[in-house]
């Protein structure tokens, strides 16, 4: 995991285990910009900018892999989280934020 000087005492306040991938360690980071990569901006219009693009850089087990295999979620949710977020009221790709795509992980996850 790249390192984040504000990673580690949000991590411990909330007993999330960053040492993996998780969907809920996604949607805390999509939540915190402050804890992204200083390089990291988010774009929903490119995979190394939005949900996928920040997974791949938290957790380098996440580069070479498919979401699907990396959250352990179908390829229907894959698609549903991290593709098709927008098509829940945004005109445009630009328009749907990190924000947007942590609601749609924690949405999922009441709901598995």
């Amino acid at each position: 995991m790249t390192y984040m000087p504000n990673l580690d005492a949000e991590v411990r306040a909330l007993s999330l285990s960053m040492d993996r991938p998780s969907l809920t360690g996604l949607a805390h980071v999509l939540r915190h910009p402050e804890m992204w990569p200083a390089d990291f901006r988010w774009d929903y219009t490119d995979c190394a900018n939005c949900g996928i693009g920040l997974s791949r850089q938290l957790w380098t087990e996440a580069a070479d892999k498919p979401l699907n295999a990396v959250f352990s979620i179908d390829e229907k949710t894959t698609q549903a989280l991290f593709y098709e977020v927008r098509k829940r009221g945004f005109a445009e790709m630009s328009a749907t934020s990190a924000v947007n795509v942590a609601d749609a992980i924690d949405a999922y996850l009441a709901s598995a």
